[in-house]
């Protein structure tokens, strides 16, 4: 913790039973290689920048798997 944010590596467990396994700067997610699982299955793996799915992931939805490039918390090139 640093200022009462998160920083650097760390886990946080919500009271909805998500979870999310990253690297905080100053709070937000930043990190290449973050995990990110949901109460619904939803999983997500990859990299995050202030907060928001940005670099290379692979999201994981209802049996449908997307491997690419993401910006801003869309995809936006599909492997």
């Amino acid at each position: 913790m640093m200022d009462g944010q998160p920083n650097g590596p760390g886990q946080i467990y919500f009271f909805n039973n998500n979870y999310l396994e990253a690297t905080f700067a100053n709070g937000d997610i930043d990190t290449q290689d973050a995990i990110m699982i949901e109460n619904n299955g939803n999983y997500y793996r990859g990299g995050f920048k202030e907060s928001v799915q940005t670099g290379s992931g692979v999201l994981r939805t209802s049996g449908s798997e997307w491997k690419g490039k993401f910006e801003a918390g869309r995809i936006v090139g599909i492997k």
